[in-house]
């Protein structure tokens, strides 16, 4: 799967290799994840930010990620899948807003809504499962659905099929 990410980011991104920038058309934006043998990709009219993560038990909660307010839902869930749900939103709304783990803040980030203030600005989430076994989230800064998502397996790509991505 690094491979499909990597040959993606090869062919449609510039720049050195800490800090890709995504070679975007005039007024797209796009967010590129991977999960196991998945790729999604989102295209969008402004900000946007996409996570996709194969489904796995959490173990222990890590420190400082999650808000109170999150870490309550997850507590509360019979979901043992419902902590995924709140690290792909956060994720996409990190990736959205142009920001990271080191940003001020993003452990007070609370995802469990479809809507997101944060920092300045609005964020809408989108949760989908691209495939069984999968959680995703798209967010952009607009509540709309007007956004092209791209989600590929691995073995379901060659040569023949890359442009069409």
């Amino acid at each position: 799967m690094q491979l499909v990410a990597s040959e993606l980011l090869r062919r449609y991104a510039v720049g050195d290799t800490a800090r890709l920038t995504p070679r975007e058309p005039a007024g797209i934006r796009w967010s590129v994840s991977h999960s196991g043998s998945l790729v999604a990709v989102v295209t969008f009219s402004g900000p946007v930010g996409v996570d996709v993560e194969k489904h796995r038990p959490l173990g222990r909660l890590p420190d400082g990620f999650f808000s109170a307010s999150d870490l309550d839902a997850i507590r509360s869930s019979d979901d043992p899948n419902g902590w995924l749900r709140l690290w792909v939103r956060k994720e996409a709304v990190m990736k959205c807003a142009s920001s990271g783990w080191s940003t001020p803040g993003v452990g007070d980030l609370a995802v469990s809504g479809t809507l997101v203030r944060w920092r300045d600005g609005d964020y809408h989430l989108t949760d989908f499962e691209p495939s069984p076994g999968y959680a995703a989230a798209i967010c952009t800064t607009v509540p709309t659905g007007a956004h092209s998502v791209r989600v590929v397996d691995e073995h379901d790509l060659n040569d023949a099929n890359w442009e069409s991505l």
